[in-house]
């Protein structure tokens, strides 16, 4: 981890597919991205993701093969 990581703030934020990401707090999500509702150092966030991100499969992908999760 460098210097720069351990003193960043991040959030973990989700786009219309379902997928997340982290993404430094104090900066405006990429077009398309959504905040999440979580925010603390990188590894806080990296752990959130673990939990709510069970599914990889984009969610248009997973509408398609007719198993929908939220």
């Amino acid at each position: 981890m460098t210097e720069n990581e351990a003193t960043t703030r991040y959030k973990v934020v989700f786009n219309d597919e379902q997928q997340y990401s982290i993404w430094p707090a104090e900066r405006v999500n990429p077009s398309g991205w959504h905040d999440e509702g979580t925010s603390g150092s990188k590894s806080e966030c990296l752990d959130r993701i673990e939990v709510v991100w069970t599914d990889m499969r984009p969610l248009s992908l997973r509408i398609a093969m007719g198993q929908q999760h939220s």
